[in-house]
This record gives structure tokens, sequence and C-alpha cells, in this order.
């Protein structure tokens, strides 16, 4: 098990490492990735951006923002969770933008959805920006389980960090420890790297994010994931999934939202064009633009027959 500031260090040694299942969307935008404590990060590409924290980008997002608020108000209470991605911008010295927004109405309409939640059980986020779903998640209570590739990972960790304390997270490499650090309550953020996920296997997982970015993975790394959550430890998995209906990557592979191996025999609760994730804005007119194609949020209670 690896804590503090020596996940820093280990991420850093892995940076080059031939990640197993790494989609030319990732091998393209984390080409020239790097990271160093006097530089920062250089070249973060592929997964959204920090907006820096000062009055003209306040006002410009918060004006900008009214819409999409309005749009969910009378659906769910956003009212805590904006709260928490507040502080969270806060300790990140970013504006509260778009993609932090997002994330917000996601939170808010898995709390309105799913009975205990966050409170109850381990939540697992596949794939987060910067770490703010996770901080959500364990600022609302609960205990996360987050996996990333090892660039992505790192941005993770440098971010969380100023959110939650050292102490309270860990990198984990193997299901022992995995099972360790799920018992300990001081613990409410555990990492695995990507090409580690079957390890998920060995636990019980409550609850399921992908939020754009199984879009960016190839179809058998998708599986992979399904099968992952499909015979974990629990009989019942709740799964948020986000992601563009069709894309196609780089290198000409195209990824398809309606055929991920969803099962007939899963309870859907939530199935439509995502509302608050088909527009975003910018400074330039007409200010609200769409995105490249068009995006579908389920929420899904994954039947595993363990009952």
């Amino acid at each position: 098990m690896i804590t503090g500031n020596e996940i820093k260090h280990y991420l850093l040694s892995h940076l080059n490492d031939n990640q197993q299942g790494k989609s030319s969307h990732w091998a393209k935008y984390l080409k020239d990735f790097s990271f160093s404590d006097k530089d920062g990060f250089q070249n973060i590409m592929g997964f959204g951006g920090i907006r820096k924290r000062n009055i003209n980008n306040y006002l410009f997002h918060t004006i900008m923002q009214i819409l999409f608020k309005l749009n969910v108000k009378s659906h769910f209470d956003i009212s805590s969770d904006i709260e928490n991605a507040k502080y969270i911008a806060k300790k990140q010295n970013r504006i509260l933008d778009i993609d932090m927004l997002r994330q917000v109405f996601t939170m808010s309409l898995c709390k309105k959805m799913i009975p205990d939640f966050p409170q109850l059980g381990n939540h697992l986020v596949i794939g987060d920006g910067f770490g703010v779903l996770s901080s959500l998640i364990i600022l609302g209570g609960g205990k996360v389980i987050s996996i990333n590739l090892n660039e992505v990972l790192l941005v993770d960790y440098i971010y969380t960090r100023k959110v939650l304390s050292d102490n309270n997270i860990v990198l984990v490499e193997n299901s022992s420890d995995l099972n360790t650090a799920l018992g300990k309550n001081k613990i409410n953020l555990i990492y695995i790297q990507a090409d580690k996920h079957s390890i998920l296997r060995e636990i019980g997982i409550n609850t399921a994010f992908n939020v754009a970015s199984m879009q960016e993975m190839n179809p058998e790394i998708i599986r992979q994931y399904f099968d992952d959550l499909r015979n974990c430890k629990s009989p019942l998995v709740v799964f948020y999934c986000c992601n563009r209906i069709k894309k196609i990557l780089p290198d000409g592979v195209e990824t398809r939202f309606f055929d991920y191996p969803w099962c007939a025999s899963d309870e859907i609760l939530v199935d439509e064009l995502c509302p608050w994730h088909q527009k975003t804005y910018s400074r330039e007119p007409p200010f609200f633009h769409n995105y490249d194609g068009p995006i579908q949020h389920r929420l899904v209670k994954m039947n595993n027959g363990k009952k």
C-alpha cells in the first residue's frame, strides 16, 4: 500500500509504462504529458482543464451557468453539492466551471435516485477528472475507489490532495491491500492503476460512475469494466454511465453507447440524453455550443445474479 507523497513518486516512476488497453485517444493526448515540482503539469490534454480563479472568470461562469441550473432546479436539489463544489474549487484555486457543475448535477441526481447514497457502501469512479467527482462523494460522506491511467491518476492525486488530507489517500497494487484499505475508517480515497482493474472483482461495490471517458476507451476495455462490475462481490451495483452515443477514436476505432454490454435483466432508472451534457459555453459567439455529438446518460441497477 502506497501512502502520502509516495503516491506522486510512484506514479511518476510509471509514466512511461506500456499500459494495457490504452486507447489511441490517450496515446495521442498524453504523448507529451509531463510533471515536475518546479514547472507543474505540462501538456494536460484530453480531459478538461483548470480555469483561473479571478473576478472576471467568476462573473463569466456564474452568468453562463444560470440556464444550466434553471434546467435542473425543479428535478433535484443541488444546494449542498454546489457548496461542496465551491469548497473544492477554492482549495484547487480554480473557478467552478461547467466541468465541475456537470459533476454536481451527477452527484445530486444520484442522491435523489439511490437510497442512502453516498453514505452507504463503496463507490467506484472510473476515470475522474482532477478528482472532482471523488471529492464530492467523499465530502458527502462516502468512501471512493478511483481508477485511471497513470498520467491522469497523477493529476487526480495532485489536485485532490489540495482538498483531502494525504492521511486519507492511498494507492493499492493488489486485492489484499485493497481490502485492507477498505477496512480502515480513516482512508476514504483509494487509487488503482487502470491496468490493475481486475482486482475490483475482489470487493463489494455499491455504486459506480463513468462520466465521458468510456467513449475514449477501446470496446474491449469497456467490456472488461462491465465484467468487473458484474463479477464483483456485490449482488447489485448501481451504475451511472454518461457518454457520447458514438465516437470515433484517432485510429478509427468506434465506440457506441448502446453497444456497451448492457443486460436485459438490468433495471434502468434513468435513460435519456443527458440534459446538462449536450451544450457547453465559451466566450466566442454564439457563446453556447453543441458538443461534437449527443451524450446519453443511463442509471442502471446491474443484476449480478448473486441475490
